[in-house]
């Protein structure tokens, strides 16, 4: 990597059980291997508001909201981590981007957008609680049928908030297409019933092909 080259901005989303972690960790290693420093990543992140939000979807913390008050709850909740995620000094993205560091992340905006805003005013107030974030420069989708999904959170020990809300999946999955249709930075989108390694393939190409600097062959095109 040549000194004061940025990062890229890789971001991974999908509904629950889409196989985003696992790509995201197969992609990391990859990049890795082709000698990039990688900082994997996801939200809700680890910092202080992220670990709050992950005790509400554990169920240690619970809450008598309707459903629009949760969904604007989460929302706040999870655009604070963002904000903290993003811009905190100490390992935000900025500040890993800006040190020549890929970043991988699980979810971002896409996904408050796709659980949090079941109308229009709800998802013009996502919007506005996220307008200072930065776009991914890479984004990629797992688009998990409802059933693959369903299928899989049955084999977890434990499930998480949304994981046992059928009708709030399905919503998720109509609203993850509109937004992620309205990304218009590159962008992959891939069947998440495919093999996991079929996945990574797809992925690694895809973000080799959008930056040169990731491509084995790029030193000797420079020359």
């Amino acid at each position: 990597m040549s000194g004061g080259c940025r990062g890229k901005f890789i971001v991974f989303e999908g509904i629950d059980c889409s196989g985003t972690s696992t790509q995201a960790r197969l992609l990391t290693s990859s990049l890795r291997a082709d000698g990039r420093r990688v900082f994997l990543t996801s939200e809700p992140s680890r910092g202080p508001v992220g670990q709050l939000i992950r005790s509400y979807f554990s169920g240690r913390l619970g809450s008598s909201f309707s459903r629009g008050a949760q969904d604007k709850f989460f929302g706040c909740l999870f655009a604070a981590d963002r904000l903290d995620h993003i811009f905190n000094p100490v390992d935000g993205v900025t500040e890993q981007l800006s040190s020549g560091n890929d970043v991988v992340c699980t979810r971002y905006k896409f996904s408050s957008l796709a659980y949090n805003a079941e109308t229009e005013s709800e998802r013009d107030f996502i919007l506005r609680a996220n307008g200072e974030i930065p776009e991914p420069d890479f984004l990629i989708y797992l688009d998990c049928p409802l059933d693959v999904a369903l299928h899989r959170m049955k084999e977890r020990i434990t499930q998480e908030t949304y994981e046992k809300d059928r009708r709030k999946l399905q919503k998720a999955l109509g609203n993850f297409a509109r937004e992620i249709a309205q990304f218009f930075g590159p962008k992959l989108l891939l069947d998440a019933s495919l093999p996991p390694e079929t996945l990574a393939s797809a992925v690694l190409h895809f973000v080799r092909e959008h930056d040169n600097r990731l491509r084995p062959d790029a030193n000797e095109e420079k020359t």
